[in-house]
């Protein structure tokens, strides 16, 4: 598996994709210009022992200058049976050195970079930590600081825009007030001999895990005092709880608002998700898409704070294929203009997208027979334009510049 670096007119992009053999290619333009990839191993057997030797690369988090990405690389040692995820700076520039930036046997992953471009902020859980913590590093080196010592853990990170915050998703028990009773009910689980459950409404389970009686909700931490704070608990809504991931909530560009992604299906049975918006200091959500017969998700913000779009399917109970959904923030507030769908008669779906730089667009992956293709797509285009050809590609991101 090889890297591909795409510089498009849209910006810097950091595309991680398999590959397989693949050259790297710099791409200004229409057309693409390829440089020498690193020389090929020589060829032998595939064997058990040379797939796990393979180092497992993840997918990258690029700087707000597009000029360096953090990306979680997995090793495997075969002796003990174990792995462990290191933090590696790359440069988007190929003359310039990679250099590894988290070290030890811990399993580092979730990088996201500081809006000032100074840190870089993870999750793992290392020497004391019962369950996954949230930690900051400088982007330059040094030793990893933990920001969180939440017992219920602290996952999917993303920073304010004023780079003082660190917001991240923590399943916790509402009945309970303080994190040491939060604490003192894992314990008490964790040492019951009783371990059958209970339900007396759907859903139970989840794929292959069953769910427990917890809900996802938004935390925010200080990265100075390590002070937490609540943001969605007391709003009304929760992170919906099948998969709750970083990609299900966004924070505007003011760091006044957070959009996030709400189960609404009450029966347990028919699920359907809202995109809600919530202060982010905390109080009342609303709902943003009532009207929406399928599952809403994604939410993103524009870089200038206009608008709010995310992805959404137009069948309840049934596959469809995802389309980019748009709203005008200040014309919503106005009850003005509701949210359009751009592209509705294009028959690809859109699994994962991110903004230009200018807000005037979108870089959008979508499936094709079964690889991944990467498209432009503006505003007010007919049709998304493609930027890639053979291969797979995902993990999208655009640079600032």
């Amino acid at each position: 598996m090889t890297g591909r670096m795409v510089r498009s007119v849209a910006g810097m992009v950091l595309l991680w994709g398999a590959l397989h053999g693949q050259p790297a290619i710099a791409q200004s333009g229409p057309t693409p210009v390829v440089t020498q990839s690193a020389p090929a191993p020589a060829p032998g057997p595939l064997t058990p022992e040379t797939l796990w030797d393979i180092r497992r690369v993840g997918s990258p988090a690029l700087s707000p200058d597009g000029q360096w990405a953090v990306v979680p690389l997995t090793r495997f040692d075969r002796e003990t049976d174990t792995s462990f995820t290191a933090l590696h700076i790359v440069p988007t520039d190929p003359d310039r050195a990679a250099r590894q930036l988290t070290s030890g046997s811990f399993n580092d992953a979730n990088p996201v970079w500081s809006p000032d471009g100074r840190r870089v902020a993870f999750t793992s859980r290392r020497t004391g930590d019962t369950t996954s913590q949230i930690y900051v590093i400088d982007a330059d080196g040094g030793e990893a600081r933990r920001l969180t010592q939440v017992p219920t853990g602290a996952d999917s990170p993303q920073w304010f825009p004023d780079s003082s915050e660190v917001a991240f998703i923590s399943s916790i028990w509402t009945d309970l007030e303080t994190w040491e009773q939060q604490g003192e009910r894992l314990k008490q689980r964790a040492e019951s001999r009783m371990t059958a459950r209970v339900w007396e409404s759907a859903p139970i389970s989840f794929w292959d895990r069953y769910l427990d009686d917890r809900q996802p909700h938004l935390f925010a931490v200080n990265t100075t005092s390590v002070a937490v704070r609540p943001i969605t608990r007391g709003s009304g809504v929760a992170v919906e709880f099948r998969s709750p991931s970083a990609s299900d909530y966004a924070i505007s560009p003011d760091g006044a608002e957070i959009a996030l992604v709400v189960e609404t299906d009450t029966t347990g049975r028919a699920p359907d998700t809202d995109i809600f918006v919530v202060p982010a200091t905390g109080g009342t959500a609303r709902n943003v898409t009532p009207d929406s017969p399928g599952n809403d998700g994604n939410p993103q913000f524009s870089p200038d704070g206009r608008y709010l779009a995310w992805t959404a399917n137009a069948i309840a109970t049934a596959p469809d294929r995802n389309r980019i959904h748009l709203l005008d923030r200040a014309l919503a507030a106005t009850q003005t203009a509701p949210p359009r769908v751009l592209v509705p008669d294009w028959d690809w779906s859109v699994s994962e997208f991110v903004w230009t730089p200018a807000s005037d667009g979108f870089l959008l992956v979508a499936e094709d027979r079964p690889t991944r293709r990467v498209f432009r797509l503006g505003l007010d285009q007919p049709m998304p334009q493609r930027l890639t050809g053979a291969g797979d590609f995902g993990g999208v991101a655009v640079g600032a510049n």
